[in-house]
């Protein structure tokens, strides 16, 4: 034993440290982990306040989007209408429907098939023929009667063939008669 404590103390005492190497882990994936984990934030009361209030305002754009889209399809769907009233009629009634958009791929289902049956009525009227009856003044008035034609005048400003045939001798004689 020694004497002298400082001799046990000068001397540098050296500490071996271990650590093992870690093993993967076959029951976690490290990717995996990494996207399936979840972040808790944390928001203020006014950071909720405002989110709600913009939620509300798209909201409200969404609608109003819809409306017009709703109006716009309805617009061009009953653009056929010659009437204005009625088509205002069939816009407002069918502006309360939910889904516009099954009700216009009825209308162009339909349509041509509606489109060739009034085709067909209206080739079956013309094939008929109808008789029409004139009544008025226009009518009673006697045909007018067919006058001759002369073979000596001509249908242009009704000058005699002759004087033509001089006029067109004297052009091409260059003016010399």
């Amino acid at each position: 034993m020694p004497e002298n404590k400082d001799s046990v103390t000068n001397t540098p005492q050296v500490t071996t440290l271990t650590a093992e190497v870690a093993k993967p882990n076959a029951t976690v994936n490290a990717q995996e982990a990494i996207t399936t984990a979840t972040l808790t934030k944390v928001v203020t009361p006014e950071q909720f306040a405002e989110s709600e209030k913009e939620r509300e305002e798209l909201k409200k754009q969404v609608t109003e989007l819809r409306t017009k889209d709703k109006l716009n399809t309805l617009n061009n769907m009953f653009v056929k209408v010659k009437d204005e009233k009625a088509k205002e009629e069939l816009i407002k009634k069918y502006s309360k429907a939910d889904n516009v958009d099954q009700l216009k791929e009825f209308i162009t289902e339909v349509y041509p098939i509606l489109r060739a049956s009034e085709e067909e009525k209206e080739e079956d009227n013309k094939e008929e023929p109808k008789v029409e009856t004139k009544k008025g003044k226009a009518a009673s008035l006697p045909k007018e009667p067919e006058l001759p034609k002369e073979e000596t005048e001509s249908k242009a400003a009704s000058v005699p063939v002759n004087k033509l045939q001089a006029i067109h001798q004297f052009i091409n004689s260059g003016g010399r008669a």
